[in-house]
């Protein structure tokens, strides 16, 4: 090797590392956690816990910093369809993990939106997604038989469409009164990229988890977080969005560790 190859070299190393190792640590210092938000600390009294929706939202993509964003969301942006498809199939895994981890775990039943049949119940059936405004992920999936209420307009802000919205209040007391139930729980899933390195070359996936439950007066009783350990990923494979998909039982498990403290 001459001495420009050397050189060559040495510059090219100290350039991948610039760009692989913050992004790499970010990794490595995040793991798998879980987080409840509760007013009620000695508990809530509730015997049955109805999940009426269990969905999967857009992929959320960085815009900052604008260079590096702009290179890596293009490659999801291209497996878009592959990675709807593999959510929409997955879906409905989740609600039976949920459902089977609950009523082992917790002491409450919990029952799905497919399991009520009235008339009432019919006008919120939805069967497989809503539109939203999203141009490469225009869908949020539901579980098959699954109830919506909830107007998920940009399904972006998480806060803003089952915490902050003025309305969700009266659309959630409407539901509960036409199921006549006491409680109303949601699940909302999503695919994260938390952040992306330089250039784009690579950035950092997780999948975000989230618990809604709700009275029948439309107040939130409590809501969870959940996210995975991110993973690096190039972005351009499919497999790599599907093994974060994947991680959904670490977050089951962990809700079941924090919920029951509070649902007695």
């Amino acid at each position: 090797m001459n001495l420009f190859s050397r050189v060559y070299y040495k510059i090219k190393m100290k350039y991948l590392l610039i760009i692989f190792f913050p992004i790499v640590l970010l990794s490595s210092c995040l793991s798998t956690m879980v987080h409840v938000n509760t007013i009620y600390t000695n508990g809530l009294p509730i015997d049955t816990i109805n999940l009426v929706s269990t969905m999967m939202g857009p992929v959320w993509q960085p815009v900052f910093p604008l260079l590096d964003a702009a290179g890596f969301n293009p490659k999801t942006n291209r497996l878009a369809d592959q990675i709807m498809d593999e959510e929409q199939k997955i879906l409905s895994v989740y609600q039976e993990k949920l459902m089977t981890s609950f009523n082992k775990m917790l002491p409450a039943v919990t029952i799905s939106g497919k399991d009520f049949t009235s008339e009432k119940a019919e006008k919120y059936r939805i069967k497989e997604g809503v539109q939203v405004e999203n141009k490469n992920f225009p869908v949020v999936f539901f579980s098959e038989g699954d109830l919506n209420v909830l107007d998920l307009e940009k399904a972006k802000n998480i806060n803003a469409i089952f915490k902050e919205n003025e309305q969700i209040k009266l659309r959630i007391s409407t539901l509960a009164s036409a199921l006549n139930v006491k409680t109303i729980l949601v699940s909302y899933n999503r695919l994260s990229v938390i952040s992306v390195g330089s250039f784009g070359i690579t950035g950092n996936l997780r999948l975000e988890s989230y618990l809604f439950l709700y009275s029948f007066k439309g107040d939130l009783l409590l809501d969870a977080t959940g996210f995975t350990k991110p993973t690096t990923i190039t972005g351009d494979n499919i497999n790599q969005y599907k093994q974060q998909l994947d991680q959904f039982d670490q977050l089951v498990g962990l809700f079941n560790q924090e919920l029951v403290k509070y649902i007695k």
